[in-house]
């Protein structure tokens, strides 16, 4: 049972803390990638009996749309465990609906959560930094009002196309303070303005915000709320310094299975849903290249592709065999795909011999990564 709540509305308390930062040595970028899978495939498993108590509890399927950028990292910002909100990841979130194979996994989400009686609520977001407009999404080039109208037609799509079944919000991400802001029809809430206010009140708050949000999603989405009150007091009382909050990833990931990468600000990671993926590849290995060749550094990067397999209600879910070696022939492609774009656009990152490579596919049930390949790109290519 929940140690601060006894309905179980703080799912973090279920759930160990997870690690925030990546400390070992800059040449081992793929052994810190392997590492941190290990880890959270260990927590993952261990908590399975909780996971299944909070989900009785907390019946609603939660998603969230976000940039690439790995300053925005959902579980963090709200202190909750990994595997409780679908992620799905594109430049700047320009996510379009129609999209084919993001309208197909969103729309089989969205039918996922009809199975089980269940609401799906999805956080759509944008984000800026409000001590540096600098320091704001690159995939908007930090134009936040274009950013912002983006997000809220989206929503309103979402709405249309799902109706009742789906609640869509939009919600603009303060990476200063990981202070999350969700736009209602009756103003905004916000994690900084929480602060302070136990569960109930903060239910109250949703309510008056969003006074026709059915009245489980309200309380399902209070402790994502609570959680971002407490992350937000933490960040308010010890700053991240400016140096803290700029760009400091060292992974290019493409495909899906993300939930692995359980560190802030070290990937950027893009759903190979995209149609424009191209761009999406080459922009995060611009910034990469960017940070890690103009400025003298002597960090290692990785190109890492990952597709799950062996989900239960996938399509080839009645062919295990088949699954897994159509997930490894897709993790393949992906690092193909990106070595191709990364070669021809970023000559300076590709010649570094500081950029290595990681395909992978992930078994969804147990979140074991296992390596297809490995190795470090040389300057005529991968050896």
């Amino acid at each position: 049972m929940d140690a601060k709540s006894g309905d179980g509305s703080r799912p973090k308390e279920a759930f160990p803390s997870l690690e925030t930062r990546v400390d070992t040595p800059c040449g081992d970028i793929n052994a810190q990638v392997i590492a941190l899978y290990q880890r959270q495939s260990e927590l993952f498993q261990q908590d399975e009996a909780q996971r299944r108590r909070y989900f009785e509890r907390h019946p609603t399927f939660f998603g969230c749309l976000k940039c690439m950028d790995g300053r925005v990292e959902f579980p963090a910002m709200t202190k909750t465990a990994r595997g409780i909100v679908k992620p799905y990841r594109a430049v700047g979130g320009k996510f379009e609906l129609f999209w084919p194979a993001f309208q197909r996994s969103f729309a089989l989400w969205v039918k996922e959560a009809i199975t089980h009686d269940a609401y799906s609520c999805v956080f759509v977001t944008s984000h800026f930094c409000s001590l540096k407009h600098e320091l704001g999404c690159k995939g908007w080039e930090n134009d936040v009002d274009a950013a912002r109208s983006h997000m809220e037609k989206l929503a309103r799509q979402m709405a249309d196309d799902f109706g009742e079944q789906l609640i869509a919000i939009p919600t603009t991400v303060d990476t200063a303070c990981d202070n999350l802001v969700l736009h209602g029809p009756c103003g905004d809430i916000s994690g900084e303005r929480l602060r302070n206010l136990d569960v109930d009140a903060i239910r109250d708050e949703i309510r008056r915000v969003f006074p026709d949000m059915p009245t489980q999603i309200i309380k399902d989405i209070a402790p994502f709320l609570l959680g971002n009150a407490e992350r937000v007091a933490e960040l308010k009382g010890n700053p991240r310094s400016v140096r803290e909050m700029e760009h400091d990833e060292r992974v290019i990931a493409i495909g899906e299975g993300f939930d692995g990468l359980a560190a802030e600000n070290f990937a950027l990671m893009n759903s190979d849903v995209n149609p424009n993926l191209d761009a999406a590849v080459v922009l995060a290995a611009k910034m990469i290249e960017k940070k890690m060749v103009d400025h003298a550094s002597d960090q290692h990067a990785t190109i890492f592709t990952n597709i799950f397999y062996g989900n239960s209600r996938g399509i080839l879910s009645s062919l295990p065999g088949m699954d897994k070696k159509c997930a490894i022939r897709r993790a393949r492609g992906l690092q193909e795909f990106a070595q191709m774009h990364i070669r021809t656009q970023c000559p300076s990152l590709w010649e570094s011999g500081r950029l290595h490579f990681l395909t992978a596919v992930t078994r969804e049930p147990t979140r074991e990564l296992e390596v297809i390949e490995q190795g470090r790109i040389t300057a005529i290519g991968v050896p």
